[in-house]
């Protein structure tokens, strides 16, 4: 009998991930059949998608709170149907807020394996999830080098399987080393619809001002599920994601939310300046519980504050601008040692994806 797979996952960086596991079971398993709660990446990879992801790209407290009707008639929907077909494994994939209830509500209802891939970040805040993830997931898959000693001293049994960008950029160093024309600024205000529309202003403010300043042309990289309004007509707009490394690699300076982009950023050795925003009832909360020290999952896979970031307040027209001349005025070595530096933390010669297959594929709790 053919398995049946169903992945959940919430958000683009999720898509992208999901479609490349997914990818890696219908190698295994060409007769596969894999429904989710995912986005176009997914689709394209072989699943068939039940909901979409651009009813669900919230992030904050406040804004999910807002979007609560939506998303729990989501929720619902997405528990039926995993209930209606009874997968063989149940694949989570990031998105903790909805993923670690999912987790919950299947534990009873259902026979399956649940896999957690790509964990919450309970080390940075909410370190109660462990607890969650222990006891209502059967198998856990952490892309993130320092995870697994984190939960292995909470009980927590974790596979690290190396993450996707040490993977990529270790066998595309092609890419790596791309020709910086040292005219481009480049704006990645985020993948979500909040994050764009609260970010965006200000970049697009700050680089008109770095633009008049320099000469420097401007392009936007725009993320799928999101759309931008009152851009200015003499900017550049990129809609191609396989364009999208190309144009970091030779820009002389990236503005970059905070998210997984700034990892890609890095391992291309381009200059950034990252910048977030939130609801301030949002950030307020986040600020009492976390319990790290940095934003950017550059600094804290280095564990030191190599990129500056400009979060809350601190992100505005004159702060951005006064950071962004500093930036392009650095000596480009200081870029090219973070992103070795990054290297040596995440460089791996095997597929993550593969090896999260294999673990997938190779457990089930029903045999």
């Amino acid at each position: 009998m053919n398995r049946k797979y169903f992945f959940v996952a919430g958000e683009d960086s999720g898509d992208s991930h999901a479609s490349e596991l997914i990818k890696e079971i219908l190698a295994n398993e060409p007769e596969a059949e894999i429904l989710a709660v995912g986005g176009d990446k997914m689709q394209l990879a072989g699943a068939k998608i039940v909901e979409h992801i651009r009813d669900l790209n919230v992030v904050g407290i406040f804004e999910v709170l807002l979007h609560y009707r939506k998303i729990k008639k989501i929720f619902n929907n997405t528990f039926s149907a995993i209930c209606d077909f009874k997968p063989d494994k149940v694949v989570l994939v990031d998105y903790p807020g909805f993923n670690l209830r999912l987790a919950k509500s299947l534990n009873q209802a259902i026979d399956s394996e649940i896999i957690y891939f790509i964990l919450p970040q309970a080390w940075a805040w909410k370190a109660n999830r462990s607890e969650t993830i222990k006891n209502y997931t059967d198998k856990r898959l952490s892309i993130i080098p320092f995870e697994k000693n984190w939960f292995r001293q909470r009980g927590v049994d974790v596979e690290y399987i190396g993450h996707p960008f040490g993977y990529r950029f270790f066998n595309d160093k092609e890419n790596i080393d791309g020709v910086r024309d040292g005219n481009k600024i480049v704006l990645m205000p985020g993948s979500r619809q909040v994050e764009v529309d609260r970010h965006l202003p200000i970049m697009i403010n700050a680089a008109k001002i770095l633009s008049q300043k320099t000469g420097k042309e401007i392009t936007l990289l725009k993320a799928p599920n999101v759309s931008v309004e009152n851009f200015p007509q003499d900017f550049n707009i990129e809609t191609d994601p396989l364009k999208h490394k190309e144009i970091i690699a030779g820009a002389s300076l990236c503005l970059v939310a905070s998210g997984t982009a700034t990892l890609e950023v890095a391992l291309l050795g381009s200059p950034m300046l990252v910048c977030y925003k939130m609801n301030p009832l949002t950030w307020f909360f986040a600020t009492k519980l976390s319990t790290v020290k940095y934003i950017s999952l550059v600094n804290l896979f280095l564990g030191r504050g190599v990129v500056k970031e400009l979060l809350q307040k601190e992100m505005s027209t004159k702060s951005v601008v006064f950071h962004s001349e500093k930036l392009l005025q650095t000596n480009p070595s200081v870029f090219l040692k973070i992103q070795k530096d990054l290297m040596q933390t995440i460089q791996t010669n095997k597929n993550p994806f593969k090896i999260a297959s294999e673990i997938i594929i190779g457990n089930n709790k029903n045999v």
